[in-house]
């Protein structure tokens, strides 16, 4: 009997404008993938047409097992890099953190802003934790972080992406209380 493997979520970025066709590959093998979209819309022939497009681009997720990551890494290394360690080993993203992830970018709320990560980052580290208690990010956890003099709420995966969202009001926030 053969042991089932874990699954655990991670990054890719894909080159080459192949991103639809490794994303296809990996339905039709039965992975779950995951890319951040949006509507936005556009003025076209008279007319608004809404479209989805992705928040970054070549950014896709994967929940696969650590032994097909590194097979895919080493098949399509010239068109895919598998976020990971210095080292360069895959490394998996946290469950909850992927959760929250989805639960931003794909709720209907319209003040949803990823970035892809930056040198930057570090900046958004500091911070109190915060939990959203009502509305559309209920559920979601991140940090307050001041950008341009607009307050955010911050989600990361660290290492690949944040999210900045706008449009919380803060009586929707309570302060998590970390142990020190």
């Amino acid at each position: 009997m053969e042991k089932t493997l874990q699954r655990n979520w991670y990054a890719l970025r894909v080159f080459k404008n192949r991103l639809h066709i490794v994303k296809k590959e990996l339905e039709d093998a039965e992975y779950l993938t995951y890319q951040a979209m949006t509507m936005v819309d556009a003025f076209e022939g008279g007319t608004i047409k809404y479209k989805k497009v992705p928040l970054i681009p070549s950014l896709l997720f994967v929940k696969c097992d650590e032994k097909f990551i590194k097979n895919l890494k080493h098949e399509r290394f010239d068109h895919l890099l598998v976020y990971g360690s210095p080292d360069g080993k895959p490394e998996p993203i946290d469950e909850k953190q992927m959760e929250v992830f989805i639960l931003v970018t794909s709720s209907p709320g319209s003040g949803c802003r990823v970035s892809a990560l930056s040198n930057g980052f570090e900046e958004y580290k500091k911070g109190d934790p915060v939990r959203v208690i009502d509305g559309f990010y209920k559920g979601a956890t991140g940090v307050v972080r001041r950008i341009k003099k607009d307050r955010k709420f911050l989600v990361a995966i660290e290492g690949v992406a944040v999210v900045a969202v706008s449009d919380i009001p803060f009586e929707f926030l309570e302060k998590i209380e970390t142990e020190n």
